[in-house]
């Protein structure tokens, strides 16, 4: 079998992460004799893609007539020239059905489905960019062989508005297995105003996020007595909800004793980020899946998380949830999980070894697998 993937336009760290285990954890037990034609944005992570004799790797550049030129036609070209049998695009965007037909997709991006946390953005560009997303993979889904989504919670919200003709699976993100210390849980009393209870929230600045929210439940805690910090990790995000959170970061914290927000972390250094956390905390009402909360299970941390969108789907009661629109819940949650190191260590325990034997390699043989099985039809 001949695959081509179109990853050009993957640029998310989301979608980068899933680009490179799906395609560093293939191997020739699994390709066989077949071959990988992977397309990859000049600029992007080609070099952190592994050589193999099966892969060969395509750059393409990827400004905007690129793009738009390699979607209309260049990509149904290269696929037929290649004697592609298939071709999984990583994007959900495909506009050449009629000169290339065998593809399969995958949805990684649930917000032009979701009209509520859209409309958080209020009416700009950035609303009117996702409504035309929508159009384009609902275009992509409908024509295709097959889809693949992250959670059932992913699943069901797009295909209440598909076709339905296309055969579809669900395969859940796993986390990279690092050398992550197993930290023992300490009673809060261990902690204090020179060594804080580090909360940390790995995740971009967007408005359906609630940093805002968080720390004003971390502010809260602090008043109460306790001695804990907020570290914010993410390195993009949409520049008024950055604005915002740092006129709150001014405002809660002017003296910056307590709040970090590391906007410079480079993904390849993030075990670090795990090994110096007490508790990870997810507040987003918006994710098909939610890498930092897969990743902060295999480094053995707490995790409070917020109950809407795909989590609750994904990692039942793996996690503590709470209402990320109310401050009093969250202070809650915090509260009875930062209290009781018993609860945490059980959390952590009962979690790692649920998840230990889920990683990528499993990720990439039903990726792969699935993607095979339209081969002949």
């Amino acid at each position: 079998m001949i695959i081509g993937v179109d990853a050009v336009s993957v640029v998310s760290s989301g979608g980068l992460t899933y680009l490179k285990e799906f395609v560093n954890n293939l191997d020739t037990d699994l390709v066989g004799d077949g071959h990988v034609f992977l397309w990859l944005d000049a600029g992007g992570v080609h070099d952190e893609i592994v050589e193999r004799p099966f892969i060969t790797k395509v750059l393409v550049k990827n400004n905007t007539f690129g793009r738009i030129l390699w979607k209309t036609k260049r990509l149904a070209l290269e696929a037929r020239n290649k004697k592609c049998n298939i071709v999984f695009v990583m994007d959900a965007i495909y506009l050449n059905f009629g000169a290339f037909e065998n593809v399969v997709t995958i949805n990684q991006n649930l917000l032009p489905f979701e009209f509520r946390e859209l409309l958080r953005y209020k009416f700009s560009m950035i609303t009117l960019k996702f409504i035309f997303l929508r159009w384009i993979f609902l275009y992509t889904f409908n024509r295709s062989k097959g889809v693949i989504f992250l959670s059932e919670y992913a699943k069901n919200k797009v295909l209440k508005v598909t076709n339905n003709k296309f055969r579809h699976i669900v395969i859940h993100h796993a986390s990279k297995q690092n050398d992550f210390l197993n930290k023992r849980e300490l009673s809060i009393s261990k902690y204090n105003h020179s060594k804080l209870y580090d909360i940390v929230y790995i995740s971009s600045v967007e408005p359906y996020k609630h940093h805002i929210r968080v720390i004003e439940a971390v502010s809260s805690l602090r008043e109460k007595g306790f001695p804990v910090s907020f570290r914010i990790v993410g390195n993009s995000g949409n520049r008024k909800s950055i604005n915002l959170l740092e006129k709150a970061i001014r405002r809660f914290d002017p003296m910056r004793d307590w709040i970090v927000y590391d906007n410079d972390i480079d993904y390849k250094n993030i075990s670090s980020v795990y090994n110096e956390m007490n508790l990870m905390i997810f507040s987003s009402t918006c994710e098909t899946f939610g890498i930092p909360i897969s990743e902060a299970i295999n480094a053995r941390i707490p995790i409070i998380c917020s109950n809407r969108s795909s989590m609750s789907s994904i990692f039942g009661d793996k996690l503590f949830y709470f209402d990320p629109f109310s401050k009093e819940s969250i202070v809650d949650v915090l509260l009875n999980v930062i209290k009781s190191p018993n609860l945490r260590q059980i959390q952590t325990k009962r979690n790692y070894e649920s998840m230990k034997d889920y990683g990528w390699d499993r990720v990439s043989i039903d990726t792969y697998s699935f993607i095979d099985s339209f081969v002949g039809e």
